[in-house]
């Protein structure tokens, strides 16, 4: 790892600044593999000799790349390399998870674990008032690694089309508004909860993890309840911005 590091990433002659540099530099190798999730960096001391600058210089570009969630500092252990947490509207904005990933540049992929129709399950028939639902389980992956685990019930009546729709390449609420009956509004009711066996195995977490558990209800123009869906979203992946307005 030390070759990452050298006088020559550098430059003092030019107008931007040091710490930019060095910020630039790791966080480039972040994203092109050279450094990858877990790697220890360098000390700040070290990094100052390696890189012939000022170790003020060095704690500046390793402060920001803590706080933008590239780097993880850890008090008597050093620096080391992690995975930036995903950005979400979740609680302000109605998106789906494919759009609102692809605004971030990142590159989701969806495992559908079962699209099928169930029948007289309780909660879903006193939520939804339909007998028959069509249940969609499915996992979400960000770089190959799951970072969200959702099962979705709705009317058959409505949208039984969906059973004939590709629903690891199309979106939910995409598919919803093709069946003309789109969700306008949704009620969401965020907990913590620890990770049961299924959970575990799906999220690649162990068992008893903490996991954030978004329980969401949708409804269409008419105010009827037409989605009920429990993700499961792991804590130390994603993040979620409240905008409130007086």
């Amino acid at each position: 790892m030390k070759n990452l590091f050298n006088k020559g990433i550098i430059n003092k002659k030019i107008a931007i600044p040091l710490y930019f540099q060095i910020k630039t530099h790791i966080e480039n190798n972040i994203k092109n593999g050279q450094l990858s999730e877990g790697d220890m960096l360098p000390s700040e001391d070290e990094l100052s000799r390696l890189l012939d600058v000022s170790r003020p210089t060095v704690r500046q570009a390793l402060n920001e790349l803590s706080a933008a969630g590239y780097l993880e500092r850890k008090r008597a252990k050093g620096t080391c390399v992690t995975r930036p947490k995903i950005y979400k509207n979740y609680l302000s904005k109605l998106e789906s998870f494919y759009h609102e990933m692809i605004d971030q540049g990142q590159r989701p992929v969806t495992k559908v674990i079962s699209l099928s129709l169930v029948d007289n399950d309780e909660t879903v028939a006193g939520i939804l008032g339909c007998k028959s639902a069509v249940y969609l389980e499915r996992v979400r992956y960000i770089d190959s690694k799951p970072v969200l685990y959702i099962e979705s019930w709705l009317p058959a009546t409505i949208y039984s089309g969906l059973l004939d729709i590709d629903m690891e390449n199309n979106s939910l609420y995409d598919q919803m508004k093709e069946l003309k009956n789109p969700v306008v509004r949704v009620e969401r009711l965020i907990s913590a909860i620890a990770a049961e066996t299924r959970d575990a195995q799906l999220m690649d977490v162990p068992r008893k993890s903490p996991l954030l558990l978004s329980v969401t209800t949708g409804y269409d123009a008419q105010n009827k309840p037409v989605e009920y869906s429990l993700a499961r979203y792991k804590g130390s992946s994603h993040k979620f911005r409240i905008e409130l307005f007086v």
